[in-house]
C-alpha cells in the first residue's frame, strides 16, 4: 500500500491518570512517577484510499485513543501518524458542537469550519435536517437532544461536509433499521467516490458488510489483522473462551448455561424477561438480573431480529446509551422502553444478554428468546409525518 492515506507506524500513547502536571510533582518531590498507563502499545498499520477499515476491541482497548490521534485530537508519545495531503478533513462525529447553539448552528459553524463560504454552508443546512430527519428540533438547542438525534446531526453534517477520510466511532448502531440503511447508502457511495473510512462497531455484521479489513485491539496492541470475518472470529473465539473458562470455575448453582438458545458463565442471570406495551403503542422489555456474586458496571444488551428473515434491526446496550448500573450484588430490575420502534409490520424476537464490563464474557445470553408481533395497523413505520389536500 504505496499510496496510503494513513501511515500508522510504531505508534505509543501514554497517559497519566493523576493528571497533566502529576510527572513534574513527582520530580519536584523526587519521587518516582509510577501512575502512568500505555493506552497504545507500537501500533503499525496502513489504510489505503477507498478503503473500509474495522477496528474492533473492548471497552479500554485503545480504540477511541487510536481515533482521536488520528483525527489530530493529541499527539502520540512515540511513533507517527502520516496523512497524505490530499486529505482534506478527518472527522470524529460530534466531537466540536456546543450543546448551547441549535442544531442548525452547529451545522452552519461545522461547515465553516470545514472551509466553506456562509453561503454555501448555509445552502446544505435543508439536506443536514432532512437527512437526520429532525424536523423543527434542527432550532432546538442541542442539549435538548437525545444521543440518537445528536449522532444523525452529526453523521448528516459529515456526509454534507463530504471529508476525503471519515472516522466513526460506535455510532452505526443509534438510529433505527431504516436510518441505517441510508448511512450504509450513503458510506457505498463514498467509498465508491476512492472516500477513506475508518469505523469502530461491536455489531459484526456491520464489519463484515462495510469493510474491507479489520484489525483487533486487545490491551493498547494488536491482537489480530485481516479480513472481517478472520478478525472478528479471533475477536469472538477469545470472548467464548474466557466465558468457557469462567464458567468451568463456577459453583456449583451457579453453573454455566450452554444450549441452543442459551449461553454464559451466569455468574449474573438473566432470570426473567418480560415484553411490555402500553395504550400508546410504546414497547418496552423488563428485565430481571440475578447475581451469583457481585460484579462491577455489567453490560446489558438488547437487540431484535426480523423472524422472516433473521435480519437484525435493533442493536443498543446500556453502555452504548450511557446508562451504568454500578456494582450489582443484589437482584435488580431494569426497564427499557421503545417510544416506537419504527419497523414494518411482522414478527420480530428480542435477543437479551447480560456482560461483563469490556465485553470481555457473556455472564448471560439469551438468543432470539422472546417473540413480538408487529401489527399492519401499528407499525408506524417511517418517520412522523402527515399528509394535506390542497
Amino acid at each position: 500500500m504505496s499510496e496510503a492515506v494513513l501511515d500508522i507506524q510504531d505508534v505509543w500513547k501514554q497517559f497519566d491518570r493523576r493528571g497533566a502536571g502529576a510527572p513534574q510533582v513527582a520530580r519536584w518531590l523526587g519521587r518516582r512517577h509510577r501512575d502512568v498507563f500505555w493506552a497504545l502499545r507500537g501500533l503499525s498499520f496502513t489504510v489505503a484510499p477507498g478503503e473500509m477499515f474495522g477496528i474492533v476491541g473492548a471497552n479500554g482497548s485503545g480504540k477511541s485513543t487510536l481515533l482521536r490521534l488520528i483525527g489530530g485530537v493529541g499527539r502520540p508519545t512515540r511513533g507517527r501518524i502520516a496523512a497524505r495531503r490530499e486529505v482534506g478533513a478527518v472527522l470524529t462525529l460530534g466531537d466540536a458542537f456546543d450543546p448551547l447553539l441549535t442544531g442548525r448552528e452547529n451545522a452552519l459553524t461545522a461547515a465553516l469550519v470545514a472551509g466553506f463560504t456562509r453561503r454555501e454552508a448555509a445552502s446544505m443546512l435543508d439536506e443536514i435536517s432532512e437527512f437526520a430527519e429532525l424536523e423543527d428540533a434542527f432550532d432546538f438547542p442541542l442539549r435538548t437532544y437525545s444521543d440518537g438525534m445528536a449522532v444523525r446531526l452529526a453523521f448528516s453534517v459529515a456526509m454534507s461536509i463530504d471529508p476525503e477520510v471519515l472516522i466513526l466511532d460506535e455510532v452505526l448502531a443509534v438510529g433505527d433499521a431504516r436510518f441505517q440503511a441510508r448511512c450504509f447508502d450513503r458510506l457505498e457511495a463514498l467509498r465508491a467516490d476512492g472516500r477513506t473510512i475508518l469505523l469502530t462497531s461491536h455489531d459484526a455484521a456491520q464489519l463484515e458488510r462495510l469493510c474491507d479489513r479489520a484489525l483487533w485491539l486487545a490491551h493498547g496492541e494488536i491482537a489480530a489483522r485481516g479480513t472481517p470475518a478472520e478478525v472478528l472470529h479471533a475477536y469472538q473465539d477469545a470472548m467464548r473462551l474466557e466465558t468457557e473458562r469462567r464458567a468451568h470455575v463456577l459453583p456449583e448453582t451457579a453453573g454455566a448455561v450452554a444450549v441452543e438458545s442459551r449461553f454464559g458463565t451466569l455468574e449474573v442471570e438473566i432470570t426473567n424477561v418480560a415484553v411490555l406495551g402500553s395504550p400508546d403503542s410504546a414497547v418496552g422489555l423488563r428485565i430481571e438480573l440475578l447475581p451469583h456474586a457481585p460484579v462491577e458496571e455489567p453490560i446489558v444488551g438488547v437487540s431484535l431480529h426480523r423472524v422472516v428473515d433473521g435480519t437484525k434491526v435493533l442493536d443498543v446496550s446500556t453502555l452504548g446509551d450511557r446508562t451504568t448500573l454500578g456494582r450489582v450484588g443484589v437482584p435488580t430490575t431494569l426497564e427499557l422502553w421503545f417510544d416506537r420502534l419504527d419497523v414494518e409490520a411482522g414478527n420480530y424476537r428480542f435477543d437479551v444478554g447480560v456482560y461483563e464490563r469490556g465485553w470481555a464474557a457473556v455472564y448471560d445470553y439469551h438468543w432470539q428468546a422472546y417473540p413480538l408481533e408487529i401489527p399492519p395497523q401499528s407499525s408506524g413505520f417511517g418517520p412522523p409525518r402527515r399528509w394535506r389536500v390542497l
